[in-house]
């Protein structure tokens, strides 16, 4: 199947090749056989421009989507070697780099998961920093190679950038609920913090900002591509790309998650005084309904709420006083390859 998935014909990877590696790479009793096979493919694509444009692919393919701590560890270090003595053609070996960060990153199978934005909830400040930092690295970069103006001919290549157009996508999705993270604890920071140079709090909030301006540029990009001629246009993923995976695209998931961030906020402003509580449905429709502060019944002995510190976390988690686990370390369960 991989080499099935890199053949030196004209047309883009076939999906079903690429599904089926990545599919393997979690198969504990196929990831030797695996893991060669991709190695041995690394090692003899750089002198054909497809075939390299679909290892690449490939190589992305496992890394988002399969296992990549089990099988990619020889492929990565022979694709370094390349990128080192510039052994492949001029247009792959632009994303060459990328590739070899993306699968080298603790994080590659789990950002493009839709619950991964959630992951900074009840995280430090230090600890979203640390895991904003390789995030918006990859991020800067996905973004460049994605926004490129030059023109692609192949499909192999039109293939390769979609994807990397959808990590732009995903990881700016990410970097954008870490920033507010960051944004929110602003005024409460160190100052140390705040102004650390290199890594601070300001430069992440900076680097975020333009990453948005990228974003919004690379949307705006994909409409044309559609719009347009030669392999970019003729990629039969691109309309599924146009139509769920856009930052501004007003999808469902990106609503609730809106919602339920705006919820958060008025709950911790009512719970802080600085807001007074909603007045609920039945009181504001009924003039007699009794008030908040009236005494219980006397036939019903009232019973105190408990204090808040004694309370469960919003999201149900068992309260372990703030610790989290490492950014998006999530069981990969519902990945879909």
């Amino acid at each position: 199947a991989v080499f099935k998935a890199t053949t030196d014909d004209l047309f883009e990877p076939k999906e079903k090749h690429v599904v089926a590696v990545a599919r393997w790479s979690c198969e504990p009793e196929l990831q030797e056989q695996v893991a060669s096979a991709l190695a041995k493919r690394v090692s003899t694509c750089g002198a054909r421009p497809v075939t390299t444009a679909k290892t690449l692919f490939l190589l992305h393919r496992v890394a988002t989507t399969g296992e990549p701590e089990a099988v990619l560890g020889p492929s990565v270090a022979e694709l370094r070697s390349l990128v080192e003595r510039r052994s492949l053609p001029a247009a792959e070996l632009a994303y060459a780099p990328y590739i070899v960060g993306l699968c080298e990153w603790d994080d590659c199978n789990l950002f493009r998961r839709p619950d991964a934005p959630a992951c900074w909830r009840g995280m430090p400040l230090p600890a979203v920093l640390e895991g904003l930092r390789p995030l918006q690295a990859l991020a800067e970069q996905a973004l460049e190679l994605a926004l490129d103006a030059s023109e692609v001919t192949t499909p192999a290549v039109a293939a390769l950038r979609l994807a990397v157009a959808e990590d732009a996508f995903a990881m700016f999705l990410c970097e954008t609920a870490g920033a507010a993270v960051l944004q929110d604890g602003l005024l409460a920071a160190p100052l140390a913090l705040v102004n650390l140079r290199p890594g601070g709090l300001l430069e992440a909030l900076r680097a975020s900002n333009r990453h948005a301006e990228d974003a919004l540029m690379l949307q705006e990009a994909l409409g044309s591509w559609r719009g347009g001629s030669g392999p970019l246009a003729d990629l039969p993923h691109l309309d599924s790309v146009l139509k769920e995976g856009l930052p501004w695209s007003g999808s469902r998931a990106r609503v609730a998650l809106a919602t339920t961030a705006s919820a958060s906020a008025a709950a911790a402003a009512v719970m802080s005084g600085s807001v007074p509580p909603p007045t609920p449905p039945a009181a504001r429709s009924d003039p007699t309904a009794a008030s908040p502060t009236a005494s219980p019944p006397a036939d019903r002995p009232h019973s105190p709420s408990p204090p808040l510190s004694a309370s469960a976390p919003p999201d149900g988690s068992p309260d372990d006083g703030g610790a989290r686990p490492p950014l998006l370390r999530l069981a990969p369960t519902d990945v879909k390859i």
